[in-house]
Order: structure tokens, then sequence, then C-alpha cells
């Protein structure tokens, strides 16, 4: 009476369809994972650039060096921040935790040439934080 084979075809389809949309969305949620870790730590960065950035600090302030002005870079100053001691610019810029500051152009890291040697960042330099692939943080 019934088409049997129409009613399996139709139940096979629906698996299928259901176990593809699994797999889709699983490998979405894995792609994406990390991207609310990103936007936490460039939240997190805000105030650290602020600190650093030349227009929010008062007339004759020269306490850290202030690479940033706005949206541009004095690439001395950013040179001199470089250079600067690690744990005097975190207890002056009155951070807490450990940081690592980078400079991107373009989605590549820039290299900042102090004492000529070039450093991709500055920070924390225990070994645990790397900015790139084999690339350590205050390296």
């Amino acid at each position: 009476m019934f088409n049997r084979r129409g009613q399996n075809w139709t139940i096979d389809l629906l698996v299928g369809v259901a176990i593809f949309m699994s797999i889709a969305l699983l490998f979405y949620s894995l792609a994406t994972g990390n991207l609310g870790q990103q936007t936490q730590f460039e939240a997190s960065a805000d105030p650290l650039v602020n600190k650093l950035d030349r227009q929010s600090q008062p007339e004759g302030y020269n306490a850290t060096p202030t690479p940033f002005n706005g949206y541009s870079i004095n690439e001395t100053e950013l040179k001199e921040l470089y250079a600067s001691d690690y744990d005097t610019v975190k207890s002056q810029l009155d951070i807490q935790g450990e940081f690592c500051m980078t400079v991107v152009e373009n989605g590549s890291l820039v290299p900042v040439n102090v004492s000529g040697t070039n450093q991709f960042s500055y920070g924390e330099n225990d070994g645990d934080v790397l900015i790139g692939q084999n690339i350590r943080c205050g390296r």
C-alpha cells in the first residue's frame, strides 16, 4: 500500500542533513571560538593605549614615553618605550597584571629597531606569551 522505499529515502535524507548541519556547526564554533578572547584582550588594552597616548596626557607630561598621538605613532618615542625597563614602565602606567604590546600594520607585525635589534613586541618577557609563530613577547 505505502511505498516504503520513499519513506526510507526521506528519513535517510533528513538524518544526513542533520549530521551535516551538526558538523558544520561544530566547525563554525571551533573557528570562531578565539574571537571572544581577542575581543577581551582588545578591550583590556584600551586603558593601556590611552595611557600611552600623548593626547590623553596633561601638558608637560614626560614620565613615560607616549608614542601614540591619536591615530599616528611617534617612532622615536616608540623606540624609547621599547628600550625602557619593563617593570618601571609597568609601575609608571599603574598596570596590575602583565602585558604585551605589539604594533600591527595591515595585519602584519611591525618590527621596531632598538639598538640594532628588531623587536616585534614590548612587555612580559618570561617566554610564556607567543605573539606569532615562534615569536615570544618582548623579543
